[in-house]
């Protein structure tokens, strides 16, 4: 009796929870692949199953295959689906792959990063219905394979950049500094700022480029497209004709992503990218940037760069940007003159480590009273807090481990920390300011008011 006991106890608790999906499909023949190949793994019935057995509804009612090669190739696309594409990824991941392909599927500028349970309806009403009606043109295997693969290339791209749901800004900063493509920054940055509505703009742009010479149905596709993902990657110098597009698009989503206060602007940018890139095609010119969103971007910069303090959300994108110029070369002349000379190499001789990377202040924001007047002391304290925090021209960055060794010594000293930074120019217009009369009292060091003003 005991046994009975737990055993309907146990039958009781199985029956509380358990659920129950109905499939509807137009006949027998199609409801006993369905139900074969849902069975055929111990897989959750979840939104990405639902919009895999989207696609082989669509293959089994619209293909001109027969049964068996019908059975045949839903086995080999199972396959790809769950042991390849979908395996191992965790959450963030496998929703990323699931909207970013949907979006180049459907060129659907309105879709959601969140839209998980939505997705299925966009591409069965933005892609299947259009492109494959009923009595139209056939959905073959070639064509299903092809949509699978779309989620293929985004899985690989995702990998092959490294792209996670965790240490976001430090993986974004890591990007800022290796020997990468500005289209490998670009998507860790995008990360980073969570835009994520912002990222499909790119990969199906990166997408529609290699769709251009070759097919995703390809029996080669694997390789080939990896391959193609590790030149991207790796064309640091943007040198390579097959990329050209890729980067400069990467290059605008980088600048205006940084430029906004918000996603408001870089995603009105992305949906006009998004709805002419894509399973349509390759637009002629991907990048699109109105002349009323640079003033808007120039207004924004402007203004959230005054706002910034010290303890402000942009910190982040502070950092991004200090290390960029930290990295890059001041020209002097027009850029494209040939009398134009690099005043000063960028360049940094030690590796910043992303994960310890801070802002540090140049005139200390805490002063060593023993030797107060080594500092800029102005008759209000508020005020010296003000200048000292809330002028972004007062930071640099530096390690952790550097930034604590300098501790706190006033500017003129702790210049000698600045130049193991070498080559930077802004180190050396530090220098040069430190002997101006207009920005430093130059018997003593101590920076003046206009030292913080001209540094903004």
């Amino acid at each position: 009796m005991d046994i009975c006991e737990k055993a309907i106890e146990f039958s009781d608790e199985v029956i509380r929870n358990m659920s129950l999906c109905v499939v509807l499909t137009e006949n027998e023949k199609d409801a006993n692949k369905l139900f074969e190949v849902l069975n055929d793994r111990a897989l959750e019935v979840e939104d990405l199953e639902l919009i895999k057995n989207h696609f082989y509804k669509e293959y089994c009612t619209k293909s001109t295959d027969n049964d068996d090669d019908q059975d045949k190739h839903i086995t080999q696309l199972d396959e790809l689906w769950a042991d390849k594409i979908f395996n191992g990824n965790g959450e963030f991941k496998n929703r990323l792959i699931s909207y970013l392909a949907a979006v180049y599927l459907t060129c659907d500028k309105e879709l959601s990063y969140k839209d998980d349970a939505k997705l299925k309806d966009a591409i069965e009403k933005g892609y299947s219905s259009k492109c494959y009606p009923m009595g139209g043109t056939p959905y073959e295997y070639k064509d299903i394979l092809s949509d699978f693969n779309t989620y293929y290339a985004v899985k690989i791209i995702l990998d092959k950049f490294g792209i996670k749901a965790r240490k976001l800004n430090e993986m974004s900063l890591r990007a800022e500094q290796e020997d990468k493509s500005i289209t490998y920054m670009t998507l860790h940055l995008l990360n980073a700022l969570k835009f994520h509505a912002v990222i499909p703009a790119l990969t199906s742009v990166i997408i529609a480029t290699y769709a251009q010479d070759k097919k995703l149905s390809d029996t080669s596709f694997e390789n080939d497209f990896e391959d193609y993902i590790e030149r991207l990657i790796s064309d640091k110098d943007h040198s390579e004709p097959d990329f050209e597009k890729i980067h400069k698009c990467a290059y605008m989503l980088w600048i205006v992503s940084m430029k906004g206060k918000d996603y408001v602007v870089p995603r009105d940018i992305a949906k006009r990218i998004i709805e002419k890139n894509g399973r349509v095609g390759l637009a002629s010119d991907p990048m699109d940037f109105q002349g009323e969103e640079i003033y808007k971007l120039d207004t924004q910069l402007d203004e959230w760069l005054n706002d910034w303090t010290f303890s402000s959300s942009k910190t982040f994108a502070i950092k991004v940007i200090m290390l960029k110029l930290l990295l890059s070369k001041r020209v002097e002349g027009d850029y494209n003159s040939q009398s134009a000379r690099i005043k000063v190499n960028g360049g940094l001789s030690y590796h910043l480590d992303p994960a310890k990377l801070q802002l540090d202040h140049l005139e200390a924001n805490i002063i060593n009273v023993s030797i107060a007047n080594k500092y800029y002391l102005p008759d209000d304290s508020e005020k010296r807090q003000k200048d000292v925090n809330g002028y972004l021209g007062n930071f640099m960055i530096l390690d952790a481990a550097d930034n604590n060794q300098k501790n706190n010594v006033p500017l003129s000293n702790a210049l000698a920390y600045y130049k193991s930074i070498e080559n930077s120019w802004l180190v050396y217009d530090i220098e040069k300011m430190i002997a101006d009369s207009r920005y430093f009292e130059i018997t003593t060091q101590v920076p003046k008011e206009d030292f913080f003003i001209a540094c903004k």
